[in-house]
This record gives C-alpha cells, structure tokens and sequence, in this order.
C-alpha cells in the first residue's frame, strides 16, 4: 500500500496533486482518500485543505504456491485478486503443457 499526504487550496485540488504524485487516476480501483483538514479562512491567514490518498496494491493468491504432476495429470489453480474486481489474465507460451 502507498499513501501521500497533500496540501492545496481546495480538498479537490489537494486530491488531483496527490493522485498525480502517486501516478494515478483518482477513479482508479483502489484509490481512496481521507480529508484530513477542511480549508478555511481565519482573519488574515488561508488554511489549505489537507488530504490522504491511499492506493492499494493489487495482490494476487494462488491456491498452492507449488504443485507437482505425473506426465499427462491435469491440477487445477485458482486465484483470488485484491482489491475486489482486479482481474487476472493467465496465459501460457506452450498451450499444449499449460492453459
């Protein structure tokens, strides 16, 4: 997990810096943010608003993280990514040992 703490003018503005710093798109699956501080003005003195972003890395699980075979067995793995709806693409160079 990565995180960035960011101060601007605006919560939005704030939120936009640190997705750009963290290299991604607020609409990204697994970004969030917490606003930490509102902006305000007090007398003669700005207040910035200030932000945490958080990006989740996408992990994946293997039912088995090794698996021995007979020549000609068939074993089956499966997988769960996080976060929830990460996907996963297997693919194999020789289709005619792994699918």
């Amino acid at each position: 997990m990565r995180e960035i703490e960011m101060t601007a003018k605006t919560v939005e503005e704030a939120v936009e810096a640190a997705c750009r710093a963290l290299g991604v798109d607020r609409d990204d699956l697994g970004v969030s943010y917490e606003v930490l501080e509102f902006p305000a003005r007090r007398l003669f003195k700005s207040i910035p608003a200030k932000v945490r972003v958080t990006v989740e890395e996408p992990s994946v699980r293997l039912s088995s993280s090794s698996l021995s075979m007979n020549v000609g067995g068939t074993e089956t793995l499966s997988s769960s990514v996080t976060p929830n709806g990460s996907s996963i693409s297997w693919s194999s160079s020789d289709t005619s040992v792994a699918t």
